[in-house]
């Protein structure tokens, strides 16, 4: 007989993360958290629901929780997934659970930042975050345990930052060893080369080689030719080379075409690319946004494949690029406008809000925002018109 005096169960909700697929295993990560959770449980309390993700906890919160639940079902984690962490906070704020638990606290978030953000944001909603490895003090000083809290914090962060380094520092020495990193350019193939001898643990890396259909070096060391002893511009060399596709190959992406056609993107593409010296060369640019370093920030690896163009042939290519494309000084509307008109078309109004307009650039729709636009956010629109 239920007693009217006693109160509800306390409806806890789980959440859990880990990094990668590859790296990690999810099905025994997961499972272990869920189980840490569970032993902390206190007895008037249960898990009723169940969110967590596979992906780095250094994106933002609004990053998060964005994976498709059909690739999380194949993964066979044989605890239930109520949803990600963007559903957690959807469902915090209609109220479904009472209290959020965790196995630690760099499972909500690594960045501190971050995570301070979701653990003020929950509170907000009078929804705390337990994490299973702090002791129980719920009877201690408030302060006692927002100071254990933020040093689990801080390490968090801390850790973050240092693996960061740490792997900065790795793929920059796998690089200056002449490795590929990322896809191999136009021109060339990715061997695997066997880079860790070990019964145990053995690993492959890559080392760029010529593409053995020669056309495509061959169109590779025309394109620098045009640049620079015609000193044609990007359109005119991507509109060149799209008259034959016989002679020059398009770009292949994963296997097949990229497009069909050769634009002037491939063709600034291709003039820009140090990697056609023979050497290998990372770290061009910076952050997810990829805001181009400056050069003497480059790491360079010794010859270290087979070079389709000189190293003085590419430097002489960067200087007549300089002098056909001077810095744009122009405000950011008229760069937009000046980028369509090279492309063929006009840049017009579609419509307006308080924030943006919208305008349309042949089939392209642009956003832009009204006030000052951020320079990635114009390097972005830019990319997008030049590549119609």
């Amino acid at each position: 007989m239920h007693d009217p005096t006693q109160s509800p169960p306390l409806r806890l909700a789980f959440c859990g993360r880990t990094s990668t697929r590859d790296l990690q295993d999810p099905v025994k990560s997961l499972t272990r958290q869920h189980d840490r959770c569970q032993d902390v449980t206190p007895p008037d309390a249960a898990i009723t629901a169940w969110y967590w993700d596979v992906e780095t906890g250094m994106l933002d919160l609004d990053e998060r929780g964005l994976g498709d639940s059909d690739d999380y079902e194949r993964l066979g984690v044989p605890v239930p997934r109520t949803g990600g962490l963007g559903d957690l906070r959807a469902h915090a704020a209609e109220g479904r659970f009472d209290a959020v638990v965790c196995e630690e606290i760099a499972r909500t978030a690594r960045d501190m930042h971050t995570s301070m953000s979701l653990e003020r944001e929950l509170g907000g909603l009078g929804i705390p975050i337990i994490a299973a490895d702090e002791p129980d003090m719920s009877s201690g000083l408030a302060s006692a345990r927002w100071l254990l809290r933020r040093q689990r914090q801080v390490l968090a962060d801390y850790m973050r930052l240092h693996f960061l380094e740490q792997s900065w520092a790795g793929q920059a020495t796998h690089a200056r060893q002449g490795y590929a990193l990322g896809a191999a350019p136009y021109g060339y193939v990715a061997r695997p080369q066997l880079h860790r001898p070990l019964k145990r643990n053995p690993g492959w890396a890559r080392l760029l080689d010529l593409d053995p259909d020669q056309r495509r070096p061959d169109t590779v060391a025309t394109v620098f030719e045009m640049r620079v002893e015609r000193r044609w511009k990007d359109h005119v060399i991507g509109s060149w080379l799209d008259s034959d596709h016989a002679a020059h190959p398009t770009v292949v992406a994963h296997g097949r075409p990229s497009t069909g056609r050769w634009t002037r993107r491939h063709a600034r593409r291709i003039i820009a690319q140090p990697k056609y010296t023979g050497r290998q060369v990372w770290a061009r640019a910076a952050g997810k946004d990829k805001i181009p370093r400056p050069r003497d920030q480059w790491v360079w690896s010794p010859p270290a494949h087979p070079q389709i163009v000189s190293l003085e042939l590419w430097e002489e290519a960067q200087e007549v690029s300089r002098e056909l494309y001077p810095p744009r000084t122009a405000p950011p509307l008229a760069q937009i406008r000046e980028a369509a008109e090279a492309a063929g078309h006009t840049l017009d109004v579609e419509r307006q809000s308080d924030t943006h307009t919208l305008y349309r650039v042949g089939d392209l729709l642009l956003p832009v925002p009204h006030g000052e636009m951020p320079p990635v956010t114009l390097r972005r629109i830019l990319e997008e018109v030049e590549a119609l």
